[in-house]
């Protein structure tokens, strides 16, 4: 506001220099007035986009529309393209850092997320407009990085939305030139613990020999009787060894732990939580 002022009032002093003939000729004058309408044109858009800005992130039902569609995109995230959801780690993530404990056998994931707030996500979050109880009101969603923009109105029946604005000035020329830019995002760091990320490699018929020998178990045979069994029907241990009763039982009880290994789920702990705001 103080920039716009000191614009116009460099305006009014053009207007009085001229009108006093102060100028050595019409074209400076004209070129000095172009140029001072130019900065006042941009100054004001740039007003203009932060208070839409402001606004829209004040809008709380433009916030329970955004977060419930971006939990949808994430909730169904298998039904993403390989490519779609590569732009969507993209634009939702800083960094991970990922290190492994021996001793817990457990890898340390620290996601650091930075979502742009009620962004479009590059039309990956779409507003459904049957949740709206006002179907004729418009949601726009802030424009995601590398995202074009083609339209600067859209209608209740479509499902993408425009991340312009358009306000009315004096002479006009501010429609369509006022866009809604991210640069307001959620940052958050979430510390996950996974006993998944690696497993040893386990071959088709090592799978079978583990879950024939865990179901004979399960009825009461002994692992005496699950190697005869294995014998008799021909089945050797995984190094083509014939079946002896400490076989069936490392079998057995190396899969069975590391089931149980691979089975462990940990909270994930949210730290850090703030706003980044790009001047």
């Amino acid at each position: 506001e103080i920039e716009k002022a000191k614009i116009e009032g460099a305006l009014i002093k053009t207007e009085k220099e001229n009108a006093l003939a102060q100028y050595s000729n019409e074209e400076v004058y004209k070129g000095l007035k172009r140029e001072l309408n130019k900065s006042l044109t941009d100054t004001t858009i740039k007003i203009e986009s932060a208070r839409a800005e402001l606004n829209h992130l004040n809008d709380k039902d433009a916030w329970l529309e955004w977060l419930d569609e971006l939990a949808s995109v994430m909730k169904d995230g298998q039904e993403l393209t390989p490519i779609r959801k590569r732009k969507f780690l993209d634009l939702i993530l800083s960094r991970i850092d990922v290190s492994h404990d021996a001793a817990t056998k457990l890898h340390r994931l620290d996601i650091k997320f930075r979502l742009p707030m009620l962004s479009d996500l590059d039309g990956i979050v779409k507003h459904n407009p049957t949740k709206n109880i006002n179907l004729d009101r418009r949601v726009k969603y802030f424009q995601s990085p590398k995202t074009s923009i083609k339209s600067t109105y859209i209608s209740s029946e479509n499902t993408f939305h425009s991340t312009v604005a358009k306000f009315s000035s004096l002479d006009g020329r501010l429609d369509e030139q006022i866009s809604l830019n991210n640069r307001f995002y959620i940052t958050l760091n979430v510390v996950y613990f996974s006993a998944t990320l690696w497993q040893a490699p386990y071959s088709e018929y090592q799978q079978f020999l583990f879950d024939t020998i865990n179901e004979m178990y399960q009825q009461g045979n002994s692992y005496i009787k699950i190697a005869q069994w294995m014998n008799d029907n021909n089945h050797l241990t995984p190094r083509g060894s014939i079946f002896r009763a400490n076989h069936a039982w490392s079998i057995h009880m190396k899969k069975q732990k590391s089931i149980n290994r691979f089975a462990r789920t940990y909270q994930p702990e949210i730290t850090n939580i703030g706003i980044d705001i790009i001047p």
